[in-house]
């Protein structure tokens, strides 16, 4: 199983943004061969996760739509903010369904 995430951590973006350490920022950028930049750094973990040989691939949808830590789900012993965040019906437009269908034909995930 790989994933960019479960309902307990921050987000992809938030994570990158508030959690990683310099040094993990170095080693990730060198891990992937290049620059990281945090408006892309959703679709670089996305796919690190559609091309890993794990049989399932599970994505939050908070990270498909590259959202920061505002939408973080919850935060283990948190306070009452937690579990508040929800998607709204317009927020996962088609160009995320293409996308996603685009990341299963391409890592032959369907």
């Amino acid at each position: 199983m790989a994933y960019t995430g479960t309902h307990d951590n921050n987000t992809t973006k938030g994570w990158y943004r508030n959690d990683l350490s310099p040094d993990d920022h170095r080693r990730l950028e060198e891990y992937l061969g290049g620059p990281l930049k945090e408006e892309t750094i959703h679709f670089v973990l996305i796919r690190m996760v559609y091309s890993s040989v794990a049989q399932t691939a599970i994505l939050p949808v908070q990270d498909v739509l590259g959202l920061d830590e505002s939408a973080r789900m919850n935060t283990p012993a948190g306070n009452e903010a937690c579990w508040k965040w929800r998607l709204i019906p317009s927020q996962l437009t088609e160009a995320h369904q293409r996308q996603l269908k685009k990341w299963a034909e391409t890592y032959h995930r369907g």
